[in-house]
């Protein structure tokens, strides 16, 4: 299973961390592919390669955003795509994977979002969603 992932640019919480890295840790995804944007994807990003370190797994791939205001560099990734515009790099992240995990700043959905954009681009091509709410809370979202 390939994973996309997206989340806010601020720091997440520590109770998503938590629960993103169970959720990581549980899967048996072969791939993570996120945007390296600075906050949640930058932190998706280390857990992602720990757990390579203890496996061998998953892949990492990167699609970077063509402004680089707050992007995250991050290293050790198996493939870096070509930089793109962020919404039509957050489409590419959904086209490239079986299902989204989402970490938004918030728990209600907002119109001005690039995370919550993405989910409802999940959405309409009718790929499962797991949203990690700031509390830790966790929903499923199966098309």
């Amino acid at each position: 299973m390939k994973l996309g992932f997206t989340g806010t640019r601020e720091r997440p919480t520590e109770a998503q961390r938590l629960a993103l890295a169970k959720l990581l840790e549980m899967s048996e995804a072969e791939e993570l592919h996120h945007g390296d944007a600075t906050g949640a994807d930058s932190v998706a990003h280390h857990i992602a390669l720990s757990l390579r370190e203890l496996r061998g797994w998953p892949r990492i791939i990167i699609h970077p955003p063509s402004n680089v205001v707050h992007r995250a560099c991050c290293l050790g990734a198996d493939t870096m795509m070509p930089e793109q515009e962020y919404l039509v790099r957050n489409r590419a992240i959904v086209d490239a994977t079986d299902k989204l995990v989402a970490m938004p700043k918030g728990s209600e959905e907002s119109l001005r979002s690039g995370t919550w954009s993405t989910v409802r681009f999940a959405r309409h091509r009718r790929k499962p969603i797991l949203l990690i709410f700031p509390d830790g809370t966790t929903k499923v979202e199966e098309p």
